[in-house]
């Protein structure tokens, strides 16, 4: 996907804000593309969610990699909420979730800041 956003970068051509950098800016240790937020709120709001950005990207749920697409979208949508989160972090990891589902009362009976 890097190498082919990084000769595409269609996304940052269509922008009508101009908010996608076509430089990619280190964040944390990680090349990341920036984008501009002041840019891209007027368009965001005025355009009703605007997401051209999305609509042209070749990754996108029109192009060419839609299937791809669709599995990734599908795996966002099914985390969006609590549950859905914690199922995806237990099925990435590996965590027995109902180890970690242990009451505090049950190891600090007089308060989560006593000594035990």
């Amino acid at each position: 996907v890097d190498k082919v956003c990084q000769s595409c970068q269609i996304c940052t051509r269509f922008c009508p804000g101009e908010a996608i950098s076509p430089e990619k800016y280190d964040f944390h240790g990680i090349p990341r593309w920036r984008i501009n937020t002041p840019k891209c709120e007027p368009y965001l709001f005025k355009l009703f969610g605007c997401k051209i950005c999305m609509m042209v990207c070749p990754f996108g749920s029109r192009g060419k990699f839609k299937e791809d697409y669709k599995n990734t979208a599908k795996s966002i949508r099914e985390a969006k909420t609590r549950e859905g989160l914690l199922d995806k972090i237990v099925e990435q990891s590996g965590i027995d979730f109902e180890k970690l589902n242990v009451p505090v009362v049950e190891h600090y009976p007089d308060g989560w800041d006593s000594e035990k």
